[in-house]
């Protein structure tokens, strides 16, 4: 049991929930109810939830991500509900990075990146000029092995992160340059690395892609091999809006595409682009200047280090916010189904 948790008790009654946090690299903060009907009755938890998110947010905010375990969240609808208690952005996950389908209203596929894959920790949608503000995991069913979803403290990689890395992004900002190809253009190993144009903005239609390019901030052209290119200039940093910290946001590391970041499939990435195709994504500094690839690499033993993860059970739920928490998967075996909605909007 914790005691230093900065929050208001009365806000969160310990008589209702039981809170636990251990000191493991990527811990999470553990909710458990000791109320019977949180355990037992949807309406109850839903209710219950939507009372107290004020102080889960101050929670998630100062603490760091959040599991509640054993509550009662039986099905896909539950968790429906849950999520639209709070607004949603905009755009939902149009542009988005990574091949995911609706399942219910606010609520998607965490992912459908291959499983023997691991996903980087990163700060969802941050190459996005709007980006979820927190997100909200749900887990159906657990795989076999492996599929924890991982977290890593962005405050701590924000103060060793080197200065002279930091202040670079401070001063010149980043420009995230992607492409988009045709369905079925791209080798299947390589799919949900090299997303179609019809798939990331969920349309068939090219002037639907490129209102949706504008309407969300992004200069767009289509190239002469028929893709679409797309490109955005963010700050590379934010300030949070309840503690005012300015911390790193941004894809720098899970954008530049390596060896670090592809182990599984690297050896046909670099063969597919070797005749100068234009890349799914890249990253460089603001002003167009390239990120030194030996700082991308540092970045990536840096969180290696940093995250961890924990076992999913079916039930669980997991919010995090965006700004302050990294997430990531790790590969698995076995059935698995993690669902997820984006809460509220974060704007660069």
């Amino acid at each position: 049991m914790m005691d230093s948790l900065t929050l208001d008790r009365g806000a969160l009654p310990l008589d209702d929930v039981s809170i636990r946090k251990s000191a493991a690299s990527g811990a999470v903060v553990t909710l458990e109810p000791r109320a019977p009907e949180l355990a037992r009755d949807p309406a109850a938890f839903l209710g219950w939830f939507d009372t107290h998110r004020p102080a889960l947010e101050q929670l998630i905010a100062r603490e760091g991500p959040v599991r509640m375990h054993g509550f009662a969240v039986t099905c896909t609808q539950d968790f429906s509900a849950l999520a639209c208690l709070y607004d949603a952005p905009r755009e939902g996950y149009v542009g988005g990075a990574t091949p995911r389908s609706q399942l219910a209203e606010r609520v998607f596929e965490a992912t459908r990146s291959p499983p023997e894959h691991r996903l980087i920790v990163h700060q969802e949608m941050a190459y996005l000029p709007r980006w979820p503000r927190k997100i909200l995991f749900y887990c159906a069913q657990p795989s076999r092995t492996g599929g924890e979803t991982i977290t890593a403290d962005v405050r701590s990689f924000d103060r060793l992160v080197p200065a002279r890395l930091r202040d670079a992004v401070c001063d010149r900002g980043v420009r995230y340059i992607r492409n988009f190809r045709g369905p079925g253009e791209i080798p299947a190993v390589l799919a949900s690395a090299h997303r179609s144009w019809q798939e990331a903005f969920y349309t068939d239609d090219p002037a639907e892609a490129e209102a949706a390019c504008t309407r969300m901030g992004l200069s767009w052209r289509w190239l002469d091999d028929g893709s679409l290119s797309a490109e955005y200039s963010a700050p590379g940093l934010v300030t949070h809006p309840l503690t005012g910290e300015t911390l790193w946001f941004n894809h720098i590391h899970s954008q530049t595409m390596m060896p670090e970041s592809e182990p599984a499939r690297w050896e046909a990435y670099d063969a597919w682009y070797a005749d100068g195709r234009p890349k799914g994504y890249e990253v460089r500094f603001g002003d167009g200047g390239e990120i030194p690839l030996d700082d991308v690499r540092h970045i990536f033993g840096l969180l290696d280090k940093m995250a961890g993860g924990f076992r999913w059970a079916a039930g669980d739920l997991l919010l995090i916010d965006n700004i302050v928490t990294f997430h990531g998967r790790n590969p698995f075996e076995g059935e698995r189904n993690v669902q997820v909605a984006l809460l509220e909007e974060g704007e660069q």
